[in-house]
């Protein structure tokens, strides 16, 4: 929420509007950012997209764990997916989920 909140100050110091996707960490490891799946820190910052004029909460991202088989990913992948579905039935103000940014570098 603090980081929210920063990006929409700077934003509108701008005279901007940032599109922005919330990073999900799916595989919950402690070496990578984003907010847990089951937090209240997600649900309090979709609560919050209203007062965050300067910010367009579009959709989700995540980096899942590294496998050595492509195929580890499709379970973090599925997970990010069926978050987005749930967030997007809710029908909050300002928060649309039609984004989805699902990769890794290998």
């Amino acid at each position: 929420m603090k980081l929210a909140q920063k990006l929409n100050e700077a934003a509108h110091a701008a005279g901007k509007t940032l599109r922005v996707l919330i990073e999900i960490n799916v595989g919950g490891e402690a070496a990578k950012s984003g907010i847990s799946s089951d937090s209240e820190e997600l649900y309090r910052l979709l609560a919050e997209a209203p007062r965050l004029a300067n910010l367009e909460l579009r959709g989700l991202m995540t980096v899942p764990p590294y496998t050595e088989d492509p195929q580890g990913a499709r379970p973090y992948f599925r997970k990010l997916r069926e978050l987005r579905e749930q967030i997007a039935g809710r029908g909050l103000p300002r928060v649309c989920m039609d984004e989805l940014s699902m990769g890794m570098s290998a």
